[in-house]
C-alpha cells in the first residue's frame, strides 16, 4: 500500500514517503521549511507533500507557514527586520526634528530687537542710511521693495539712490525675492520637516537679497 516500501511492505518512518508501488524504497521528505522550528509529524505518507508542524512555543502552522521563530513571525508585520528598523527610526526622526523646530521658533521669537531706527553701537560707522522692506518673507507676506515713502524719504537715501536706481535696486531684488507659489499650500504646514524646508527656503532668500544689496552698493561707490 501507500506509505509502504521494500520487500517486507514496511512502513515509511516520519520524514519519509512511499508510493507503494513494486519493492521500491522510501524516499525522504523535503517539503517542510528549512528551520529546526519545522518538525514532520506522520509516518507512512504516501506522497512527497509530508505534513509537517512547528515546534511549541512559536505560532501554529496554520499562521506561521514558515515556521518562523517568534521575533522573525513579529518582524514579518513590519516587513522583515529592515522595515521594523525604519518604523521604530521614524516616530524618533520625527520627535527630534519637532523639537528642533520649536527650538528654532522659540529663538526666533526670544531674538531681541533694536527698535526700527536703533542698532548696536559698535555697527554705527557701518549705518549711512536704512532701507526697509515691507513684509516677513513669507508665502503670505513676501518682502518687497516699496515705493518712496515716509521711511525712504529723508535726506541721505534721496541722495544716495535716485529714481532710477532706486527702480534698479526694486528689479535686483526681484528674483532673490520670488517665492515659490508652491510654498503657498497650506498643507506644508502639517509635516514638521516640510517646515523646515519652507525655514530653509526664507533663509535661502535672505541670504541671496543680502548679496544683491551688497551688489547694488558696491556699484553706486563706483
Amino acid at each position: 500500500p501507500e506509505g509502504h516500501a521494500g520487500p517486507f511492505c514496511a512502513s515509511c518512518a516520519i520524514g519519509q514517503w512511499g508510493s507503494g508501488h513494486g519493492h521500491g524504497h522510501c524516499h525522504h521528505c523535503d517539503n517542510k521549511p528549512k528551520t529546526p522550528n519545522a518538525v514532520y509529524a506522520k509516518m507512512a505518507w504516501p506522497n512527497s507533500s509530508c505534513p509537517f508542524h512547528c515546534v511549541p512555543g512559536v505560532p501554529e502552522v496554520k499562521m506561521n507557514p514558515n515556521c518562523l521563530s517568534n521575533f522573525d513571525f513579529a518582524m514579518g508585520f513590519f516587513g522583515g527586520k529592515l522595515g521594523f528598523k525604519i518604523t521604530l527610526a521614524l516616530p524618533i526622526t520625527i520627535f527630534f526634528i519637532i523639537r528642533l523646530v520649536h527650538r528654532l521658533r522659540r529663538k526666533r521669537r526670544t531674538r531681541p530687537s533694536c527698535g526700527r531706527w536703533q542698532f548696536p553701537r559698535e555697527e554705527l560707522p557701518c549705518h549711512v542710511a536704512r532701507i526697509y522692506l515691507l513684509g516677513n518673507n513669507s508665502a503670505g507676506s513676501p518682502w518687497t521693495l516699496p515705493e518712496r515713502g515716509p521711511l525712504h524719504d529723508d535726506a541721505m537715501v534721496q541722495e544716495m539712490l535716485g529714481e532710477d536706481e532706486w527702480q534698479a535696486l526694486g528689479e535686483t531684488l526681484q528674483n532673490p525675492l520670488k517665492i515659490a507659489p508652491w510654498e503657498s499650500w497650506w498643507l506644508l504646514h502639517l509635516s514638521p520637516w516640510l517646515e523646515l524646508l519652507l525655514l530653509r527656503r526664507r533663509l535661502g532668500r535672505a541670504k541671496r537679497a543680502q548679496r544683491a544689496v551688497l551688489l547694488a552698493a558696491e556699484s553706486l561707490k563706483d
